[in-house]
């Protein structure tokens, strides 16, 4: 593995070398690990670190042109909150985020898929075209920006907010039941906010958890820092049985 911030630093060294950098910065799989700080690139358009092992992000405060952030299949998490004017696609799937709020009022596309979600607010994107946030069946907090038209809405795969139900401000159209489009007058806000209050939400944590396989369980607890086994129970089971 190799130091992430080291290799940024000592391929594109501060001082003029950053700043005249334009288009795309490329670093995934390279075998990166740890904290990573992208300040200066401040004519950058499209940044990839996926399929490494990075466990920190930063910015600085010129990144203005960046529109594209390919951040998936890393250690980043637990949380993370941030704003940007630029940023039109965000990728953070196939990470470690449990609480993710963002103010990004030009996002148009965002994937935070298989997490450990519990939480996800991006109530400033009022742009947002398409939502990929399934493999998080924790999530039972999810807030939008009001007048929304997405275009995609993936929620597979989260069984404790498909309990919960979205309100509208203003009366809509009928939707069809389990659509993924919202109307224009739609706004989610799931969670506490519904009425379905603490015990609520806990009873439907304990439902949740319990009606996933043994294998999806082991992952979450493995990515919320729990100590578990080094293989999945059904590899477990496996194995002892052919000893």
């Amino acid at each position: 593995m190799v130091n992430a911030q080291e290799y940024l630093d000592s391929n594109y060294p501060k001082g003029g070398v950053r700043e005249a950098i334009e288009g795309e910065i490329d670093l995934s799989n390279r075998s990166l690990e740890g904290g990573l700080n992208f300040g200066g690139f401040i004519n950058v358009h499209k940044l990839n670190f996926s399929f490494n092992e990075i466990s920190g992000l930063g910015f600085g405060y010129g990144e203005k042109k960046l529109e594209v952030l390919d951040a998936s299949h890393n250690r980043l998490g637990p949380t993370i909150g941030g704003y940007s004017y630029s940023l039109k696609f965000v990728n953070f799937s196939n990470n470690f985020y449990s609480k993710i709020t963002l103010g990004m009022i030009s996002l148009t596309h965002l994937d935070v898929s298989n997490n450990a979600l519990t939480s996800l607010s991006i109530e400033s994107s009022g742009n947002l075209t398409e939502l990929k946030c399934y493999g998080n069946p924790l999530l039972t907090n999810l807030t939008l920006a009001p007048n929304l038209n997405i275009n995609s809405f993936s929620l597979s795969d989260c069984p404790a907010l498909s309990l919960l139900k979205p309100t509208s401000t203003t009366p809509s159209s009928p939707q069809p039941e389990n659509s993924n489009e919202l109307s224009n007058s739609d706004k989610i806000s799931l969670g506490t906010g519904l009425g379905v209050g603490i015990p609520g939400l806990i009873l439907t944590l304990i439902r949740t958890w319990y009606s996933i396989d043994e294998d999806r369980r082991w992952k979450i607890k493995r990515k919320l820092g729990f100590r578990v086994s080094e293989l999945p129970p059904s590899q477990k089971k496996n194995m002892e049985s052919r000893g």
